[in-house]
């Protein structure tokens, strides 16, 4: 179960991604037992980014890049663009006890592995949708890991897949 010391971080502020970091940030519910200590974006999508501070400005800082959000948090959500992310994830450097995330849809799960560098047990695809910013709607992920499992819970109902093919079809 994630505890109060999860920091979360956002790489690529689009419209998933604010949803996602929205409903991380909404107040407790009874569904939710647990909020992230922190909250650090990138700084691009920089009205998104903005708009996600100013909202929640207990909660969400707009980092300085997109290494000082990996230097801050030990969960990464990653929302960018196929090639920004082929030309930015080779340069940066994530902690060996990351987690990710991905939100992209593009990008299949070896790559993504390839691309961030860390072992296959702290790298996870999913599909989160808009309705993630309510903490509610299915979040496919891939492949099955109790821990993100967890963390999804908190803003939807997350449904962990047995194959990859079953992310990519939808």
């Amino acid at each position: 179960m994630p505890g109060d010391n999860v920091m979360i971080g956002l790489l690529g502020t689009g419209k998933i991604g604010s949803a996602v970091m929205s409903g991380f940030c909404t107040p407790v519910s009874a569904k939710s037992v647990w909020v992230p200590k922190a909250i650090y974006v990138s700084p691009r999508g920089t009205e998104k980014a903005k708009a996600l501070q100013a909202k929640f400005p207990d909660k969400v800082t707009i980092a300085s890049s997109n290494q000082d959000v990996l230097d801050h948090s030990n969960v990464v959500f990653i929302g960018l663009l196929p090639d920004v992310a082929r030309q930015e994830l080779p340069n940066l450097q994530f902690g060996a006890n990351t987690t990710i995330i991905s939100m992209m849809a593009t990008i299949p799960y070896d790559e993504l592995v390839q691309l961030v560098r860390l072992p296959k047990e702290n790298v996870v695809r999913t599909v989160p949708l808009p309705s993630s910013s309510r903490r509610t709607g299915p979040i496919l992920a891939y492949p099955k890991q109790a821990y993100v499992k967890d963390i999804l819970d908190q803003i939807g109902t997350p449904v962990m897949v047995d194959t990859e093919s079953e992310v990519t079809t939808l």
